[in-house]
């Protein structure tokens, strides 16, 4: 039984692939948010996350050493606490509803986390998911993504080609690879084959919930100005290949 926000977004996840609404038409609390901004504001203030940024600014991009330009608040293999707001917000119902309901099925959380992504040298090539790309991990993919932040197409949002799932005009296009890596067609290549009426920036205020099948072509986190602050959750079927990336603290007795 889906609200009527969850249902329009359903429709426009189902009809291209990407859709987006704001935490207060998502969610009956929408005071649920601030906490959670400022939560995630808190942590990127921390020490731990500017030394990152320090050791990245220094040693990566400038160096032609990229490291990573996510800073994740949790990373790959570790322990969520069961008590953690991010890994509760993303099985809560507005969210785990529209998960479920567009796969088709009961769904399996792959992955869970907050993302701090720094702005980077527009001069630098384009690195990692920062290039256009399929994600791997099942057929369908659902991917949500809450803004914590003002998000604009130079700091980071996130682009996407509708049409470009399997069995539409562009999935023929750098198909998805089931195994795992990508192939990351260049810029020139999406300008020459895509039209323009059908590459989708995701530039939205902060509160905003952004859907997406992340089967289809797509990038993100290229920031030169500003930087992007959010969180995310991948959701696949139960008979994906890819393991769950996190593991849930056990609650207490």
């Amino acid at each position: 039984s889906l609200s009527d926000g969850q249902r329009r977004v359903l429709d426009r996840l189902t009809a291209r692939g990407v859709a987006w609404i704001g935490f207060d038409e998502l969610f009956e609390d929408a005071s649920r948010l601030e906490p959670l901004a400022a939560d995630a504001r808190l942590w990127a203030r921390s020490p731990e996350v500017q030394a990152r940024e320090r050791s990245y600014l220094e040693q990566g991009q400038y160096q032609g050493r990229w490291k990573e330009y996510i800073v994740r608040r949790y990373g790959k293999a570790a322990t969520v606490p069961a008590d953690s707001p991010w890994l509760r917000l993303g099985l809560s119902p507005p969210i785990l509803d529209v998960a479920n309901s567009y796969l088709g099925l009961l769904s399996k959380l792959l992955y869970v986390d907050v993302w701090d992504c720094l702005p980077t040298d527009p001069e630098v090539v384009r690195t990692g998911s920062q290039r256009w790309h399929r994600d791997p991990e099942d057929l369908r993919i659902c991917k949500a993504f809450l803004y914590l932040s003002d998000v604009a197409a130079d700091s980071g949002a996130l682009e996407y080609v509708a049409g470009s799932r399997r069995g539409e005009r562009y999935g023929g296009l750098w198909p998805q690879r089931m195994t795992g890596g990508y192939e990351r067609p260049a810029e020139t290549a999406i300008d020459a084959h895509v039209d323009a009426a059908d590459r989708i920036v995701c530039s939205h205020p902060m509160g905003t919930v952004v859907f997406a099948d992340t089967t289809a072509l797509h990038c993100g986190g290229r920031a030169s100005e500003g930087r992007r602050l959010l969180a995310t959750w991948t959701f696949v079927s139960q008979a994906s290949r890819f393991p769950r990336v996190f593991r849930a603290e056990p609650r207490p007795d």
